[in-house]
């Protein structure tokens, strides 16, 4: 019995305690509830715009990804919750990836609905008419595509008829259109969705411009995707008002005149990743461009010196921005050192796997010549290091010396910023007299990287 008594004194013992630890527990839960932490102290306006800037500016997923803002917004607390809710802005970017979601019709009428006025961002990619609730979805579509200010369509050319011609983008800025190419062999009449879009000026495309009603007259800035060389031509005589233009081509050119556009700034030419080869350079023979001011070659076949000169020799060009990376194997890269070159007043040049020759004369000129490129900032080679190309530690020793000679004899403008990468491991190795030169313009002022590896 003695026993007995002594557990059931115990058990009551411990039991006052756990009830005392509950009472304290309580307490402790009250004055945590009741802490105002500063954060929640902001004025809504300030924590809202705080919510804007934690936007990303590129999604892992779409807009549908709880460990993304405004998603993630909402899960914090009751008060972010409704300052998520209540600003505008975060609604305004809808960003789909797939159709097949059983919520699609539900999730775009609340996510609109959340935006308000704000104007629209629309991303859609994935078959459209194969999705069981797209009649539901296109009908809440079309009811806000007057607020539509960008629009991106990656679907197929059926899925673009099917919306027929009823939208209202009087307010659309932007438009992409990326149609799967499997649907592009098949024969479609033009496509009037877009034809009162009449404040559009920029659009990226992959579709033929006849298949597309637009008011070409006014865009300012083009991307053309996978386009043949006829089309590149076609749509740059379409836009008078073109100031900025990117080219993608995949396939050879035929005789054709040569087009001047006197209006085209900035003119991209790049390769297509879908494309298995891209000759985009080509594009430079038929062209002259008077007003361009940045030139930018990257990853194309189809690239020589001869074909940049005889269009700086035809076009005289304002060129600020040079780049010329083509698509070479090991140091073929050449420009030539011609009279239309050596007088460009280009502040920016980048050159990419170049030829020995090249950077050999390029150095004596800049030594030795005042009127060598006098407004040249920033200087960049890159992917050295390749099968016939030079090596790293050979272009610093001819930039040397001729970096150093142009800063301490030129009153003009002077080099800013002198980069080079590598293009193969294992990295190579410097010695403290090679590297020297390039600690003293360091200390002068001059911006120097030299990576061993592009990438690094």
């Amino acid at each position: 019995m003695d026993h007995n008594a002594a557990l059931r004194a115990e058990f009551h013992n411990l039991s006052l305690s756990i009830s005392r630890q509950k009472l304290r527990l309580e307490n402790l839960e009250s004055q945590l509830v009741s802490i105002v932490y500063p954060v929640l102290t902001l004025p809504f306006e300030i924590t809202s715009e705080i919510f804007v800037q934690c936007l990303p500016d590129k999604r892992g997923k779409d807009v549908v990804n709880p460990r993304e803002a405004p998603l993630l917004l909402m899960q914090v607390c009751v008060a972010w919750r409704q300052i998520a809710i209540s600003t505008p802005p975060l609604w305004s970017t809808f960003d789909v990836v797939g159709l097949n979601r059983l919520d699609l019709t539900q999730l775009a009428s609340v996510w609109f609905e959340r935006a308000g006025t704000c104007p629209l961002s629309i991303k859609i990619e994935g078959p459209l008419v194969k999705a069981d609730n797209f009649p539901d979805f296109l009908e809440i579509f079309r009811r806000r595509s007057r607020e539509m200010r960008s629009l991106d369509l990656h679907t197929g050319l059926n899925d673009l008829e099917s919306m027929g011609s009823r939208l209202d983008l009087a307010s659309l800025r932007k438009l992409s259109v990326r149609v799967r190419w499997e649907s592009m062999q098949q024969h479609v009449h033009p496509l009037h969705l877009f034809q009162n879009a009449y404040r559009l000026h920029e659009l990226t495309s992959n579709l033929s411009p006849s298949l597309l009603h637009l008011p070409w007259a006014q865009l300012t800035k083009f991307t053309g995707e996978l386009y043949t060389p006829a089309q590149c031509l076609e749509t740059t005589d379409w836009m008078p008002n073109l100031t900025e233009c990117a080219l993608a081509v995949s396939r050879t050119w035929p005789d054709s005149p040569i087009i001047s556009h006197r209006k085209l700034r900035h003119l991209t030419l790049f390769s297509s990743p879908t494309a298995h080869r891209s000759c985009s350079a080509i594009v430079l023979a038929y062209l002259t461009l008077p007003a361009l001011q940045t030139l930018k070659i990257r990853d194309v076949g189809e690239f020589t010196g001869a074909l940049l000169d005889a269009f700086l020799r035809r076009s005289l060009p304002p060129l600020r921005q040079l780049v010329v990376c083509p698509e070479t194997v090991g140091g073929s890269t050449e420009i030539l050192l011609s009279p239309p070159f050596m007088a460009l007043r280009l502040t920016e040049l980048e050159i990419g796997d170049p030829l020995p020759a090249f950077i050999s004369h390029f150095f004596d000129n800049l030594a030795q010549k005042a009127d060598f490129l006098p407004r040249l900032q920033v200087l960049s080679v890159r992917n050295c290091n390749g099968p016939r190309g030079p090596h790293v530690g050979w272009i610093l020793s001819q930039a040397a010396a001729a970096i150093t000679r142009r800063r301490n004899n030129t009153s003009g403008p002077q080099l800013q910023l002198f980069h080079v990468t590598g293009q193969k491991r294992p990295a190579p190795s410097f010695t403290e007299t090679e590297l020297l030169p390039f600690i003293q313009l360091k200390e002068s002022g001059m911006d120097i990287h030299i990576d061993s590896y592009e990438g690094i």
